[in-house]
């Protein structure tokens, strides 16, 4: 093991972070920025209920596909996490477009 590695397991503790931990204004935040994404996707949604129906079986192979991707993080030892569904969102959104 290198001395760099011995150090820093030593000298910073790993605390995974629970919802618990968070501040209660950031909690609140996420919270009313969760209900106001959820709620705008489904008033377009009533708006044009079509549009699921015209996007198809591949818009669910997409979702399902995005899913199973953001389920796998990159991990290292100090705490950030790596998410690798960013290429997958892009790709779903230039191929389905605003509309769903």
């Amino acid at each position: 093991m290198s001395a760099t590695t011995a150090v820093t397991t030593r000298g910073l503790p790993h605390r995974p972070r629970t919802p618990s931990d968070l501040p209660t204004p950031l909690l609140a935040f996420v919270s009313a920025a969760i209900v106001a994404a959820v709620g705008l996707i489904a008033i377009g949604l009533w708006h044009d209920h079509k549009v699921l129906s015209e996007a198809g079986w591949g818009l669910v192979a997409w979702v399902g596909a995005i899913a199973l991707v953001g389920l796998v993080a990159v991990s290292s030892e100090s705490g950030p996490q790596l998410g690798l569904d960013m290429p997958l969102l892009l790709a779903a959104g230039f191929l389905f477009g605003p509309a769903v």
